[in-house]
């Protein structure tokens, strides 16, 4: 359980990234002024916290308080890919000298469907700078935090997912601009293809076809977002064919229209 109230802690993002490293991607060695609170979605990476050693791979989050002596680095065959946020915390009730979250050093989540979409939206909300994107980078941080100390204060273990349904997320997260049969995914599984739907949709509390579908929307707002792409190119290079399918699920799932990015709107 929480031996704090947390209710009242407000993080303050200084610095975000969706990180996908080259193979030499490093981190030198330094005292932090701030906390970072990463979460590995593929590859693999050794962080040190304070002298410590922590390998990490896919579905692992590592937290790093402010004050730590931070080190990192990719293997280079298998270059890390992560949400890294780098954030100081105040309160509510006044600043807080030396607050530290209460998450072990590194906390095994898997690669869970509803934080991959809060991170996605986050990231949204970062590249595209709208304004006021702080306060909405730090509403959608919150609601990451949320669940984390949801998990904590339940007194449960974090969830660890089943590995066949993160093998068939992981493939999805590398192919999502590809066409993707359920008979491919359910060879990588190693199930039943009515099998693995029923227990991917359990696990998850959507279809596959939904999971493939928000990754594939949440990229192309990512890309409409950056500039430089029209909406049927970003609809091409995140697995849509049919610009007026894509249109309408991007509308249904956004509640706006993709053309509103390039004119540099936010949403309503």
């Amino acid at each position: 359980m929480l031996d704090i109230n947390y209710a009242d802690v407000i993080p303050d993002i200084e610095y975000f990234v969706n990180r996908k490293s080259t193979p030499g991607w490093s981190i030198v060695k330094s005292t932090i002024d701030f906390h970072d609170l990463t979460y590995i979605y593929g590859g693999r990476a050794v962080y040190f916290a304070n002298g410590e050693e922590y390998k990490l791979q896919q579905g692992d989050l590592i937290y790093i308080p402010d004050g730590y002596v931070r080190e990192a680095y990719t293997y280079p065959e298998d270059p890390v890919q992560s949400f890294a946020v780098n954030f100081h915390i105040h309160s509510l009730s006044g600043n807080r000298e030396n607050l530290v979250l209460p998450f072990d050093r590194v906390m095994k989540i898997g690669i869970s469907g509803d934080i991959i979409s809060l991170y996605s939206e986050l990231d949204h909300a970062w590249v595209e700078k709208s304004f006021n994107y702080e306060m909405r980078a730090r509403a959608i941080f919150m609601l990451i935090l949320d669940k984390l100390f949801n998990r904590i204060a339940s007194g449960l273990p974090m969830q660890q997912e089943d590995e066949r349904l993160a093998s068939v997320k992981q493939y999805i997260l590398h192919n999502y601009m590809n066409k993707i049969e359920l008979n491919q995914l359910a060879a990588i599984a190693g199930l039943n293809p009515v099998y693995l739907g029923a227990y991917f949709k359990k696990a998850n509390g959507c279809s596959i076809k939904q999971y493939i579908t928000r990754i594939r929307v949440n990229n192309a707002e990512s890309l409409l977002s950056t500039g430089g792409y029209t909406v049927s190119e970003a609809a091409m290079k995140s697995g849509f064919d049919d610009l007026f399918y894509f249109s309408k699920v991007f509308r249904n799932s956004k509640g706006y229209a993709p053309s509103v990015l390039l004119k540099g709107k936010t949403h309503s």
